[in-house]
């Protein structure tokens, strides 16, 4: 995705330097902005939204989901309001501000966020008890693609433990 921006920044450059690759270069522009977002949109877009229900508590979902919708709304202002300052300004420079936000992305996910793939609500509520840590590039639960075997042990012993479970019917 940065290199969408990276790429809009350099036919803008190149816009302002051969006059005659204006128009051509203003597709390859838009073109490139529409990829941006096509990519950004099927991927990062619904971070705030989904990874908020996987991991956090049932106690702390409302909480978190007030966050994300607080974080989307002051991002998307704060992009409206100083987005035509900064291109007027910086011209094509200001498009490496996104590029920047991007690659900084990859050690935010990569030491931060957990795997929640095949992983259910109450995997992430254990997982979290037992390594409350905010870094999670260090434990191989929290970051192997595969189910871990000790999250299948715990969720066979509730399983058993509700089928040991004894209901009457009282009249």
């Amino acid at each position: 995705m940065g290199s969408c921006y990276m790429i809009v920044s350099m036919t803008l450059l190149g816009a302002k330097h051969n006059p005659g690759m204006k128009e051509s270069l203003g597709e390859v522009t838009t073109a490139f902005f529409f990829i941006y977002y096509f990519c950004y949109g099927t991927s990062f877009a619904k971070v705030p939204w989904v990874f908020n229900s996987e991991v956090n508590s049932l106690g702390w979902r409302t909480r978190g989901a007030a966050a994300a919708t607080a974080t989307n709304w002051m991002g998307g202002f704060i992009v409206t309001q100083f987005t035509k300052t900064g291109v007027d300004n910086l011209n094509w420079g200001f498009f490496l501000l996104f590029a920047g936000f991007c690659y900084a992305y990859f050690p935010i996910v990569y030491f931060l966020y957990p795997e929640t793939a095949r992983r259910t609500l109450e995997d992430m509520d254990q997982i979290f008890i037992q390594n409350p840590g905010l870094i999670v590039c260090r434990v191989p639960e929290l970051t192997q693609r595969e189910r871990p075997e000790t999250l299948i042990t715990l969720e066979q012993k509730r399983v058993e433990k509700a089928e040991v479970a004894h209901v009457t019917h009282v009249d």
